[in-house]
């Protein structure tokens, strides 16, 4: 259907993913009255779920030869052969590492269609996504907890830290006066 899909997909550092749908067991429905001003509830969206969905989403509806090409955050200890999802339809055709920071940066990746997608298959599919498993998508699950966890190793960061909540807390006091 596509030839091509780009894309940045959240990876929960400034923000947590977050996908349609009810935190309740059982979902009550929305009565007619009110769907003219209904806003819909949405859950937490796990970074590991958006990549894994992201990535069975372009085997679906890419073309044959069709590339998928998005950004992945990563730390030093990042190996793509072995931390990328993957899929057994597209095929890992370039990867390059941009450094943000000493410990962090984030990698685009391109993929490429190569074989038809079977609905059959999905539930394989999306359990295989990741090469390691639950080790290969913490890495990408948990990277904001990483990152703060590598800053309070520095010396320094907790007056760091008192100094900005203080400048931020001043910040908030001046535009309230």
């Amino acid at each position: 259907m596509y030839d091509a899909i780009v894309c940045d997909p959240p990876y929960g550092i400034r923000a947590g993913a977050r996908k349609s749908g009810s935190k309740l067991d059982v979902v009550r429905p929305v009565l007619e009255s009110q769907r003219h001003d209904h806003i819909a509830q949405t859950r937490p969206y796990a970074i590991s779920d958006v990549m894994v969905d992201l990535l069975d989403v372009a085997a679906r509806v890419l073309v044959l030869g069709g590339c998928l090409v998005y950004i992945i955050p990563s730390m030093a200890d990042f190996v793509p052969e072995k931390d990328l999802p993957m899929h057994p339809c597209l095929h890992l055709t370039f990867c390059c590492y941009q450094p943000l920071h000493i410990q962090y940066g984030r990698r685009v990746v391109v993929m490429r269609k190569i074989e038809n997608y079977d609905e059959s298959q999905q539930d394989f599919y999306k359990r295989s996504s990741w090469v390691n498993g639950a080790e290969s998508a913490e890495k990408v699950a948990n990277i904001r907890e990483r990152l703060i966890e590598e800053a309070k190793r520095k010396p320094g960061y907790e007056e760091k830290s008192k100094y900005k909540a203080a400048k931020r807390r001043l910040k908030k006091e001046e535009r309230k006066g």
